[in-house]
């Protein structure tokens, strides 16, 4: 899928990286927003993951989540 999103997408400046959700190699406070898609319903331990997003963006911005598979009104930790 990396593959097909790279022939597609051809941006400069937009790199498309392989990583695991609950180790994400970025250093803390990297982005301005974050946006998952699917992926919290997906991962082993999804808190871990949840941790990881917030470690990785900057204080006072945003966190999207869309994830239709996650079990009603569970709350994100």
């Amino acid at each position: 899928m990396l593959d097909k999103a790279r022939s597609k997408y051809d941006v400069p400046n937009f790199k498309f990286t392989e990583m695991d959700a609950q180790n994400l190699t970025f250093s803390p406070e990297t982005f301005d927003m974050v946006i998952v898609n699917l992926i919290l319903s997906v991962v082993p331990n999804p808190e871990l993951c949840f941790q990881e997003m917030i470690r990785v963006t900057r204080t006072g911005v945003y966190i999207g989540i869309f994830d239709k598979f996650a079990p009603h009104r569970r709350n994100c930790p």
